[in-house]
């Protein structure tokens, strides 16, 4: 809606030029601009009920838009799925080691270590996951702010020099985008696995040392 307004402002601005002598599209300022009786007149006027000239209007803001939050939409469900099978299968290998060492009396106070280890264990990863979720909720926030930035530009330049020039400001700002959420995921994907496996090795090593020592 924003967007719509801005635009609506802007060629409202240049609302003058439509009364510029012109017999074909070409003599027209821009693009948002359409050579009617000999006139030009801005799509806002000619194409207040025609869907045709709307989709020409808005084509390359769909793009970044549309773009944008489908590579958003990806990460954030790659980063959830992440999360959860390394919780998954943190927690299933220890409640597995638990269940190997059989039940007995005896072992009473080693149960009771062995399940304040395996909270420790899920509060870590639980940390992990919210650092993660932190993370992508900035990352989310940032590239909206660099998109509102990216679509005013676009429409200033749409507006003085034509699609040709949008278009690629819209392919090299996708490209950025994805490559940076790309890093991203990879390096909190990497962090959450390092941070797991430690865990679980420090939890071997006790489990090991106990059993040894009986």
């Amino acid at each position: 809606m924003g967007v719509h307004v801005l635009k609506t402002y802007l060629l409202r601005g240049s609302y003058h030029l439509k009364k510029a002598k012109c017999k074909e599209i070409e003599l027209c300022p821009t693009h948002q601009f359409r050579c009617k009786n000999n006139r030009c007149i801005s799509l806002e006027k000619l194409c207040d009920n025609t869907s045709d000239c709307q989709q020409d209007e808005d084509e390359a803001f769909c793009v970044v838009f549309e773009v944008v939050v489908v590579v958003i939409v990806v990460v954030v469900v790659v980063v959830v799925v992440v999360v959860a099978v390394v919780v998954v299968v943190v927690v299933v290998t220890v409640v597995v080691k638990v269940i190997v060492v059989h039940f007995d009396p005896r072992y009473y106070s080693f149960y009771k270590k062995v399940v304040a280890l395996l909270v420790v264990l899920v509060v870590i990863v639980a940390a992990a996951a919210a650092v993660v979720i932190v993370v992508v909720v900035v990352v989310v926030v940032v590239v909206v702010v660099v998109v509102v930035v990216v679509v005013l530009v676009v429409v200033i330049v749409v507006v003085i020099v034509g699609v040709v020039l949008v278009l690629v400001i819209v392919v090299v700002v996708v490209v950025v985008v994805v490559v940076v959420l790309v890093v991203l995921v990879v390096v909190v994907v990497v962090v959450i696995v390092v941070v797991a496996t430690i865990v679980n090795l420090v939890f071997v090593f006790f489990l090991l040392s106990f059993i040894k020592s009986k």
